[in-house]
């Protein structure tokens, strides 16, 4: 109304309010604001003002676009145009867009991108497995060659010695690697005495565990098992007091290592309060194995995997890795379960006493000098806990000192121990000595033993108070102790022969040493009977119809065949069927000439059926130890195998370069295992990525398409961070507990915890990478909001890093039974309230509150990205109501990334201190 008396029409693109004297431009229209106390300006763009328009707050209308405020555009086909628009979008990738159209169609990209990323996906996980299951087949000729292999040993055996157990001779042959302790271990406990505050744990403790011997510890609960077990291993807590001495001794060096020694001061305790125990690495660097309680395995690896992957990782001496590997499963009994995924009882798998076995060969596999076991038949039925203690009584030949404690094992399990040591409660000594005088010394105390009963449920019935003494009717079990302290020169009394458990003999090291040296160490006569005599040994196996029959043949050359019959030579000395080398090959020599040579020529086909004694069935399988492919050159691989000193390890006379190497190589044998056992779990991987698809999916539709109110995009951002973030908390606990009890292994094995930690964490990127990966495929390209689609996934990646690193650093904080519970909290505490949106940053009495939360930063970082796409003033309202600014972007960004870094970092301390604790 120019004039009171005159209206006009308000033309298009200006706006007249009531009363106004001319029309006002809708275009370009600028101001200051002031609101909650914050000052900010703001432009009003992708208006409309239709002509008799009376405010210029219309917004352009979904489907068309204005350039300006005067016209309104239809959108043209194969472009969107939602409110507010000024000019038209593209379609995206694989949408449809009709002319008019305010938002695109759900675009088939979701498809198209969780399709093509599962071809990436299983497509290199089954290429795994089948070059996984090609190795496995190529294991089969060596199969055929190792049972050959042990056919030429015992027909061997049986033409030079029928009148011994060719089986037993032939197993020790086979252990190869195993059978080489070039400085074998003596443990002894010397006054040793444990205390918590006022309590006794283990009371002036005195044991001698001499090398090559299978030591049992008996003792009712409560008696200090578990704590002598630890004090062997240097794995005593800080907080116990520790008087007296325990030390093992290279017998052959004569060096002592003492574990512990005197007692441990208050600094002492302190440091290995933050450090890892002294003791502990003492025990690690001289290659004591420890098989704890509970099966440690590789669950997701087959039982060849298992062994093969803890030979390349504790072993780096030895020439063929593969033929150790092989040589641990048959001496286990575990070469017809090899090909099998170790498993677990809820997913099943091999069977308990295959999975001992397993726990077992994974210690053999760094070829230790001495072997602790706690409880190692617990869990098994009798014949399982039979083929385990038959494993470990066999590997005592090699020299190896093998400790286990045991509870009430059967009478047949009981004669295969050679030395027995007895607790009672409270930690004092009551026997300690070799097994065959325990009962004999009971019985010199008044505890007769019936017949038929079980010398181990006697003894721990004594220890309990539940056997009479004949001798003393008032008796207490507390006498014990003060009964062995008296008594126990006795045992000096029970045998005039030299006890065959001394430390060591001129045989054990002869088998230590190759052929040549073995040759070299034989007197002259020896070698001159031996050369005479095996043209004739070589010519009746030659043509010999069992060995010459099948798809191999036998096709040793002399020198092979001598160094062959030297080593079993040094085997019988293991048995003790022979006192020295020199003896067996005169033996050898003797019954070749007289049975092989020309003047006395008999038929071949006696040879194999000859004199033989019958042999007793083997607890397991035991076939040959050497599949390569040839007899020949498995022999020579084998004669081969050097025993190795651990002071090498930690001498520094490797250069920089070759320690680097070694680091990678390890580096790699660690990430190749955690690969092909993430590949294995590819099933549940695939149920994980299928509840994230059907959430994205479901929250995709619910947010839809078209224009959005500043809370509900701020809402939107709040779930997919809270389910983002707390998924991947749980996801990441759950992987790292896992890894802590495989890396205590590793680690006791002296492998590296750095290498151990970083591989598993790179192995474990993969699971936190995929998940964002799908969800944000298919919630961006179902709800296509206007932010780009590489901004949504930065963000969504962001959160997910950030939060696996904080379930890692919440996983080495809390014990195991509360670390999921603590991380569920601690992530819905940071998503679903210190979030920065629920109560708002500008209710906060200061920022830093809420500075910890990944979700203050990947909420605000997501909206912003949304919202620079809004040209609405009241968007622009709403994030100053809430404190948020496009300039805290970029540090929302690198708050998430940077912090994702900083939690491994600082959890690997801590996962690190667990592992060798």
């Amino acid at each position: 109304c120019e004039t009171p008396s005159s209206i006009k029409n308000c033309p298009a693109g200006l706006f007249c309010p009531s009363g106004s004297a001319k029309p006002l431009d809708c275009n370009d229209l600028g101001f200051e604001m002031k609101h909650w106390g914050t000052e900010f300006s703001a432009r009003l763009e992708g208006n409309y003002c239709p002509p008799n328009s009376q405010e210029p707050w219309t917004l352009c209308p979904g489907g068309y676009y204005c350039p300006n405020a005067t016209v309104a555009i239809v959108c043209p086909k194969g472009h969107y145009c939602p409110a507010m628009t000024k000019e038209p979008r593209k379609c995206p990738f694989l949408s449809v867009c009709n002319e008019g159209s305010s938002a695109p169609s759900i675009s088939w990209m979701a498809l198209v991108g969780v399709l093509a990323l599962g071809v990436v996906v299983y497509g290199t996980s089954f290429l795994i497995i089948w070059r996984s299951k090609k190795a496995c087949e190529g294991d089969s000729e060596d199969e055929e060659l190792t049972l050959f292999n042990d056919k030429v040993i015992k027909t061997i055996c049986s033409v030079v010695l029928p009148r011994y157990k060719a089986r037993e001779i032939a197993d020790i042959c086979k252990m190869g690697t195993l059978s080489v302790v070039s400085d074998p271990l003596r443990l002894d406990i010397c006054d040793l005495t444990v205390k918590f505050k006022n309590r006794v744990i283990l009371s002036s403790v005195n044991f001698h565990f001499p090398n090559g011997t299978l030591n049992a510890i008996f003792g009712p609960s409560g008696a200090g098992k578990t704590t002598l077990i630890k004090s062997m291993l240097g794995k005593l807590s800080y907080n116990l007091d520790v008087a007296g001495k325990v030390s093992f001794t290279k017998c052959t060096s004569n060096e002592e290592i003492k574990v512990y020694s005197n007692s441990r001061t208050c600094l002492r305790k302190t440091l290995d309060f933050f450090e890892t125990s002294a003791a502990r690495k003492k025990v690690i660097s001289n290659k004591v194995g420890y098989v704890p309680q509970d099966n440690v395995v590789y669950p997701n690896l087959t039982v060849n995997e298992n062994i093969l992957y803890s030979v390349k990782l504790r072993n780096k001496f030895v020439a063929s890795r593969k033929a150790l590997t092989d040589q641990i499963l048959n001496l286990l009994g575990l070469l017809n379960a090899k090909n099998t995924i170790v498993g677990t009882p809820e997913r099943g798998g091999i069977s308990g006493g295959e999975c001992r076995r397993v726990s077992i060969g994974l210690e053999l596999a760094g070829c230790p000098l001495c072997l602790v076991l706690d409880e190692p038949t617990t869990g098994l039925d009798a014949v399982s806990a039979d083929r385990v203690l038959k494993c470990l009584n066999f590997l005592t030949a090699s020299g190896m000192t093998i400790i286990a404690s045991i509870h009430q094992p059967k009478s047949s399990i009981f004669h295969l121990f050679d030395q027995i040591h007895v607790l009672m409660k409270g930690g004092y000594v009551v026997y300690t000595g070799p097994k065959n005088y325990v009962t004999r010394y009971f019985d010199h105390l008044g505890f007769v033993m019936p017949e038929l009963e079980n010398p181990a449920d006697f003894i721990i019935d004594i220890v309990s108070g539940l056997v009479n003494c004949k001798s003393k009717p008032s008796f207490t079990t507390e006498e014990l102790a003060e009964m062995w302290v008296n008594n126990k020169q006795m045992l000096q009394h029970y045998s005039s022969d030299p006890s065959r458990y001394g430390e060591g003999s001129s045989e054990s090291s002869f088998v230590d040493m190759d052929a040549k040296n073995q040759e070299k160490a034989m007197d002259e006569e020896a070698k001159l009977l031996l050369d005479l005599s095996l043209p004739d040994l070589h010519k009746e196996l030659s043509r010999n119809q069992e060995l010459n029959s099948g798809k191999h043949a036998y096709s040793l050359s002399i020198d092979e065949l001598k160094g062959l019959v030297i080593h079993i030579c040094a085997a019988t000395c293991h048995l003790k069927y022979f006192d020295t080398v020199d003896e067996c090959i005169r033996h050898v020599s003797n019954r070749i000439r007289s049975c092989l040579s020309p003047e006395r020529n008999r038929p071949s086909g006696d040879i194999s059926a000859g004199d033989q004694e019958p042999e007793p069935q083997s607890y397991s399988r035991l076939t040959s130890l050497f599949s390569f492919k040839s007899f020949s050159w498995s022999f020579k691989s084998a004669l081969s195998l050097k025993s190795f000193d651990t002071d090498g390890d930690s001498s520094c006379t490797c250069n920089l370069a070759h320690y680097l190497k070694r680091q990678l190589q390890v580096a790699c044998v660690l990430y190749s295992k955690d690969i092909l056992g993430w590949v294995r779990l590819l099933g549940l991987k695939t149920v994980d990525m299928v509840i994230t698809a059907v959430f994205a999916i479901i929250l995709g539709f619910n947010q839809g398409q078209g224009n959005m109110e500043v809370k509900d995009i701020l809402y939107m951002s709040m779930l997919i961070n809270l389910y983002v973030g707390m998924l991947s908390v749980v996801w990441s606990i759950t992987l790292t507990l896992e890894r802590l009890k495989s890396a205590e292994r590793e680690a006791g094995g002296s492998i590296s915890t750095g290498l151990v930690y970083t591989s598993a964490k790179m192995a474990d990127l993969i699971d936190h990478i995929l998940r964002p990966t799908v969800f944000s495929l298919l919630f961006y390209f179902i709800s296509l909001p206007r932010q780009s689609f590489f901004d949504f996934y930065v963000v969504v990646l962001g959160v997910s890093l950030s939060c696996s690193g904080l379930g890692d650093f919440v996983s080495v904080i809390f014990p195991e039974n509360l670390a999921t519970v603590m991380g569920l909290i601690i992530a819905f505490l940071f998503g679903g309230i210190l979030n920065g949106f629920s109560p708002p940053l500008s209710d906060l009495p200061s920022e830093w509150i809420v500075f910890p939360s990944y979700a203050r930063w990947g909420v605000e970082a997501m909206s912003l990205s949304e919202f620079k796409e809004y040209n609405d003033w009241r968007t622009i309202t709403g994030m100053q109501h809430i404190g948020y600014s496009f300039d805290n972007y970029t540090n929302g960004v690198l708050f998430l990334y940077i912090s994702a870094l900083v939690l491994r970092v600082a959890a690997y301390p801590l996962f690190r201190k667990r592992a060798l604790a």
